[in-house]
């Protein structure tokens, strides 16, 4: 954990030096898969932004652009510069969303879904590697532990005053 703990008083607690070091080992993590997945996608036809919108459409279903946006906690405007570029290549259309006349969905198409099978195959031996190393119920505790902590940072407002969550004593 080199340098997650400078500039954490002491005073603060080994609980939140704890926390940051996992911070910092989980942009590390971002990183480094991100790195893999450029090695594995070399063509370049799909980047990471692009592959968690096909995962998104392919798992979730047709949605608005705001809605993708508000799952990725990432503005309207660089997801509709995405499903644009999608939309280009052919592997998203728009469908009528009877909800609201001007808001569309964006739904994957045969192509896009091919494609998103193409770079899942492609990622299958990563994960083949990677999943032999833990167990189900460490997968299932980190897939757990990350989830909470995402939606809990999902619920932070800059200024709020800082209200512990209900958690176990350091």
């Amino acid at each position: 954990m080199p340098g997650s703990l400078v500039g954490i008083p002491a005073a603060h607690g080994k609980k939140l030096q704890l926390l940051m070091g996992l911070l910092d080992e989980v942009s590390r993590l971002h990183y480094s898969l991100s790195a893999v997945a450029e090695r594995i996608h070399e063509s370049g036809e799909a980047g990471s932004a692009r592959r968690a919108l096909l995962r998104a459409l392919v798992e979730l279903g047709a949605h608005t652009v705001p809605d993708l946006a508000r799952m990725r906690s990432v503005s309207r405007q660089f997801i509709q510069m995405e499903v644009n570029g999608l939309l280009a290549d052919g592997f998203v259309e728009y469908v009528d969303n009877p909800a609201h006349k001007r808001s569309k969905f964006v739904r994957i198409t045969p192509k896009g879904f091919a494609l998103y099978k193409a770079l899942r195959h492609r990622e299958e031996p990563l994960g083949q590697w990677l999943v032999d190393t833990f167990s189900k119920s460490d997968l299932r505790t980190a897939m757990d532990f990350l989830e909470r902590l995402r939606l809990r940072a999902d619920d932070f407002v800059p200024g709020m005053p800082a209200v512990p969550a209900e958690s176990e004593p350091d």
